[in-house]
């Protein structure tokens, strides 16, 4: 038995080329962050039902800078580096050492473990971008796979976790 076997074009799938494509991504996500007149909230659960939430602000800026705020850390005025990479589909690390980094810092302790150190409290500060609109940027950590909303904050939303800050330092 003879079985025809259809022949098909190689036509391309998508008109652009992937590198193309991931630009475009990576480009529309700058135009969105820095776009926000109050910057960007995260409200983040790192390990639910294990830990506490905790709310960043997030200000975007030129030249891959971000100024970031934590409702347990009180170092206003300072920036921080971002990028994004395409290591899996598009990624928006934060690589500089900022307040998002405690999450995932070993030094400090998890209450999971009986205060030994090591664990942190399993955050990340890599995020894959699921999908973007022009008020949420859907994000899932990239080592935990966390899923969290990156939304638009409010001028209100600074002041508030500018308070939280200064309760934590208490």
């Amino acid at each position: 038995m003879i079985l025809p076997v259809a022949c098909s074009d190689d036509d391309d799938v998508f008109s652009e080329e992937s590198g193309v494509r991931l630009q475009a991504v990576i480009d529309e996500c700058n135009t969105v962050l820095r776009g926000a007149d109050n910057g960007w909230k995260m409200v983040y659960y790192p390990k639910v039902e294990s830990y506490g939430g905790y709310t960043f602000l997030f200000k975007f800026g030129a030249k891959n800078r971000v100024r970031m705020i934590s409702d347990f850390d009180t170092s206003t005025g300072k920036d921080y580096s971002y990028n994004f990479n395409t290591s899996e589909s598009v990624v928006l690390t934060f690589d500089s050492y900022s307040p998002l980094h405690r999450l995932a810092d070993p030094r400090y302790p998890a209450p999971d473990y009986s205060d030994k150190k090591g664990y942190g409290v399993e955050g990340d500060f890599e995020f894959v971008v699921q999908r973007v609109t022009t008020d949420t940027l859907y994000l899932v950590g990239k080592k935990n796979r966390v899923e969290l909303p990156l939304t638009r904050a409010t001028g209100d939303d600074w002041q508030l976790v500018g308070q939280m800050a200064e309760m934590s330092r208490c």
